[in-house]
């Protein structure tokens, strides 16, 4: 749901966005670049929605800084705080005018992931999880047509992993993604 509340607000302000959804074991390298092959199966480089983002001047959402090593996290700092970053070559990189990367995670509660250095690094919004009645009225107006019986199963079912989660369920925070 975070990730639908920065599309729709990249919508309202006429903004092209990516989704670019991270890992635990990224590296910066595939923060920029991921290896792929030709038709030939000759090895090529393709850009990641990152780096799309940063050469075309649009948003990206980082979807799981949190999931990143603190390495990793900290070669976006450049980026992040003066839109330059050094490209695995060796090259300067600027971001093109229109840039932006909306950084999505989970709070640092069992897993303290924000260090000092990483939260000079962000501007910090937390937000809270819906009720089931705004959570209801969030989805009919994201998707209208829908059968608000389908919108009342889609919310017991995320109230009952939810409870599950609070009960004990996982064990870790990453088990509960």
């Amino acid at each position: 749901l975070k990730s639908a509340v920065v599309r729709e607000t990249a919508r309202q302000y006429g903004k092209e966005i990516e989704l670019f959804s991270l890992y635990p074991d990224m590296t910066s390298r595939d923060l920029l670049t991921t290896r792929g092959t030709d038709d030939f199966g000759n090895t090529i480089w393709r850009p990641t929605p990152l780096l799309r983002a940063i050469q075309k001047g649009t948003w990206v959402i980082l979807d799981g800084v949190d999931k990143l090593t603190k390495d990793t996290l900290t070669s976006l700092a450049l980026l992040l705080e003066q839109g330059q970053l050094d490209s695995p070559d060796g090259k300067r990189m600027h971001a093109k005018q229109g840039f932006a990367a909306i950084s999505l995670a989970h709070p640092a509660d069992e897993v303290q992931w924000i260090t000092p250095e990483v939260a000079s690094m962000f501007h910090w919004i937390k937000i809270e999880p819906y009720s089931s009645p705004d959570l209801k009225l969030v989805l009919a107006s994201i998707h209208p047509n829908m059968d608000p019986a389908v919108i009342d199963k889609i919310v017991e079912l995320r109230d009952r992993i939810d409870d599950a989660i609070d009960n004990g369920a996982s064990d870790s925070l990453v088990e509960k993604e």
